[in-house]
C-alpha cells in the first residue's frame, strides 16, 4: 500500500500544485475580466455620450435643414423679384426707347418748323423791303408828278 499511497501522494500533491495554478489563473482572469468589464463599462458610457452628439447632432441637422429650405424659399422669391423688376425694367426701357423717339421726331419736325419759319420770314423781309422800295419809288414818282402837276399849273397860271 505503500505505493499507492505514494502514488495518491504524489498524484495529490500534483492535484493541489494544478489545484494552486488553476486558482493562479482564475485571479489572473478574474483580473482580466474586471479590466474587460470596466473597458467595456468605459465603452458603454462613450457610447451613450455619442448616442447624446449624434441626436444633438441631428436636431442641428433638422435645424439646418429648415434654414435651408427657408434659404432656398428665400432665394427662389428673390430670383422672381428679380425676374419681375427685369421684366419691368425692359419694359420701361422700350416705353423711353419710344418716348425718346418720339421726342426726336417732335424736336426735328420743331427744328423744321423753325427753318421753315426762318426762311420764310427772311423771305418776307425781302419782300418788305422789295415792297418798301417800290414804296419809296412810287412816293418819288408821285412827288415827281406832284412838282409835274405843280409846274404844270403854275405855267397854266402865268
Amino acid at each position: 500500500m505503500s505505493e499507492n499511497a505514494s502514488k495518491l501522494k504524489n498524484a495529490l500533491k500534483n492535484l493541489k500544485s494544478e489545484k494552486a495554478q488553476l486558482q493562479e489563473k482564475i485571479a489572473t482572469m478574474s483580473q482580466e475580466i474586471q479590466a474587460l468589464q470596466d473597458e467595456k463599462s468605459k465603452f458603454e458610457d462613450e457610447i451613450q455620450l455619442n448616442h447624446g452628439k449624434i441626436s444633438e447632432l441631428n436636431e442641428q441637422i433638422s435645424s439646418d435643414k429648415t434654414t435651408i429650405e427657408c434659404l432656398v424659399k428665400e432665394k427662389d422669391d428673390i430670383t422672381l423679384t428679380i425676374t419681375k423688376l427685369n421684366k419691368v425694367l425692359n419694359e420701361n426701357e422700350i416705353l423711353n426707347s419710344e418716348k425718346t423717339n418720339e421726342c426726336v421726331n417732335l424736336l426735328r419736325e420743331k427744328e423744321e418748323f423753325a427753318q421753315n419759319l426762318q426762311k420764310e420770314i427772311g423771305e418776307l423781309r425781302m419782300e418788305v423791303d422789295r415792297l418798301n422800295g417800290a414804296l419809296t419809288e412810287s412816293k418819288n414818282q408821285n412827288l415827281q408828278s406832284e412838282d409835274t402837276v405843280s409846274m404844270l399849273e403854275n405855267k397854266a397860271s402865268s
